[in-house]
């Protein structure tokens, strides 16, 4: 079950990475934020289904 929430954390770190990169240049986009918030509230709960604290 931890490795793939690992897998997870790495594909969802890897959006954030990207969206927090874009936002250099749209910073007002809904579209980024959405993916961010997105990518984040995956992580949230993959780390409450494995019972992980931060």
């Amino acid at each position: 079950m931890l490795d793939l929430f690992r897998l997870e954390v790495e594909a969802q770190a890897n959006i954030l990475n990207q969206g927090l990169l874009a936002l250099e240049s749209q910073p007002k986009s809904p579209k980024v934020l959405e993916s961010l918030m997105r990518a984040a509230h995956s992580v949230k709960g993959a780390a409450r289904i494995v019972a992980v604290d931060a």
